[in-house]
């Protein structure tokens, strides 16, 4: 008899747990996804084994985390609806997520920063007006003011000295911008010279570019909502055009990363908008997202993901 192997053996036998399971029964489901953990070895190395339950087709593996599968119902384009707005996906766990965001732009053509169809909500978007001046007649411009704002909404105003006339300062409010002008200039002349005049005094807060006529156009070198440019006292042929409205940044969104820049076309349906939104984010690797509904669109990310 081998006393060495006979010893061996039934040191093993003595040294075996047994553990025992209680188990309850299921109730609606109540079991799926749950789990419990077992540990066995070889002597060297020690073994943990889990089981998890599913139930009806319903529970996932614990340790792999899930799937979200977000879903939300879509509205058809009308009137800019869908301008500026934006949503927002995370991707991880909650103790390490990553917060994304999306946005929309509605028509096609070239990128223009801060144009009220195509800007980014984390960025903003400057405001840009285009003003149509009027000739003096018989000096009549004299004192007279329109007024404008920059992308800090402080106020401003231009306002008209003619030559040998009395040039008293309107003072309406804000920061004066002062023009000088001549009895009976043309209009083209009054814009050229308001652009060189805004140039020459605001250029931290304006760019200002004559247009070879009546008209120039202002863009405010800062990023902000703006009180918009409009008539102080000029009249006449005097017009304001909000080419691009002025957007301030959006702080819930500071930190996000874009994921995707989603373009509509004007009166795109409530299922055209939910395809271009699956079709979009289906194209990032991680990511799926499918329109079916016609109108719902479900996005699922390869961790985890919600929409806020």
């Amino acid at each position: 008899m081998d006393i060495t192997k006979a010893f061996t053996e039934l040191v093993a036998t003595q040294a075996a747990e047994v553990g025992t399971v209680v188990c309850e029964a299921d109730t609606s489901g109540s079991l799926a996804g749950k789990s419990f953990k077992f540990t066995t070895t070889d002597g060297t190395t020690d073994y943990t084994h889990q089981v998890y339950f599913v139930v009806a087709g319903v529970g996932e593996d614990p340790t792999l985390g899930s799937i979200e599968i977000s879903r939300f119902t879509c509205v058809a384009e009308s009137g800019g609806n869908y301008t500026g707005t934006y949503f927002v996906l995370y991707d991880g766990p909650a103790a390490t997520e990553v917060k994304y965001y999306c946005y929309f732009t509605i028509g096609t053509g070239t990128y223009v920063e801060g144009a009220t169809n195509y800007y980014d909500p984390k960025v903003g978007a400057r405001e840009t007006s285009t003003i149509t001046l009027r000739a003096d007649a018989a000096g009549d411009l004299d004192g007279k003011y329109w007024i404008l704002a920059d992308g800090g909404d402080n106020a401003f105003y231009v306002w008209y000295a003619v030559v040998d006339d009395t040039n008293t300062d309107p003072a309406p409010g804000g920061t004066g911008i002062k023009v000088f002008i001549v009895t009976g200039e043309s209009a083209a002349n009054v814009a050229r010279l308001t652009a060189e005049a805004i140039q020459a005094q605001q250029t931290a807060e304006f760019g200002a570019v004559w247009n070879g006529a009546a008209t120039i156009t202002i863009t405010n070198v800062s990023i902000g909502a703006a009180t918009n440019a409009a008539d102080g006292d000029i009249s006449g042929t005097f017009a304001v055009s909000i080419d691009y409205a002025g957007v301030a940044a959006i702080g819930a969104i500071s930190t996000a990363t874009l994921l995707a820049v989603i373009n509509l076309a004007t009166g795109d349906t409530a299922e055209e908008v939910s395809t271009k939104i699956a079709d979009a984010i289906a194209a990032i690797e991680g990511w799926g997202a499918s329109g079916v509904p016609k109108d719902d669109v479900s996005i699922v990310e390869s961790v985890t993901l919600s929409i806020a």
